[in-house]
């Protein structure tokens, strides 16, 4: 199998692209210009800025395809966005620190999940009503959210059970 590779800019600080559910359109945080990048695959070129918020971080999909969630690293906010219309739908606010910089749906599409590492929690999101429903302590140093490791670097990776009842934290040493 031959890959080839193809570079989009985005200007300052473009962070971690995901593809939409449909394959159509990948969408980029842009954390030094507070939007998220929709990018056309086809043509790869930018189509859409969606209004963020200061320092967005990451974009994440419930799993149905229907909604996306952009967390924040300078602001203690989440943003729902219909992923159809591309319009914020709902703006979750009370997290308990404006750090966030990772996040993640969970598999059954009901809850999302932040890292708060600056103050050692996490924040369980309710993903179909768009509240905050539980935060967790201990959660410090957490640098993954249910993600692989890479070789040759340390991490501490967070893994929630759906609802917060259990949770696990793997360190992995320094290689």
């Amino acid at each position: 199998m031959t890959c080839s590779a193809r570079t989009v800019y985005l200007r300052r600080a473009p962070h971690e692209a995901f593809f939409t559910p449909g394959g159509k359109e990948i969408c980029v945080a842009v954390r030094g210009e507070s939007h998220v990048s929709v990018i056309d695959v086809a043509s790869l070129k930018e189509t859409l800025q969606i209004q963020a918020t200061d320092g967005a971080a990451m974009v994440i999909f419930r799993p149905d395809g229907v909604v996306a969630f952009v967390n924040r690293s300078r602001s203690a906010e989440l943003t729902v966005v219909d992923v159809k219309t591309h319009a914020v739908v709902k703006r979750i606010t009370g997290l308990v620190s404006p750090f966030s910089p990772n996040l993640a749906a969970s598999p059954d599409g009901k809850e999302v999940w932040l890292t708060h590492k600056d103050v050692g929690k996490a924040s369980i999101v309710d993903a179909q009503n768009f509240v905050v429903i539980r935060e967790l302590q201990g959660v410090d140093s957490v640098d993954v959210l249910g993600r692989g490791l890479a070789p040759g670097r340390t991490y501490r990776v967070f893994a929630l059970m759906p609802g917060g009842a259990q949770q696990f934290i793997a360190g992995r040493p320094q290689i």
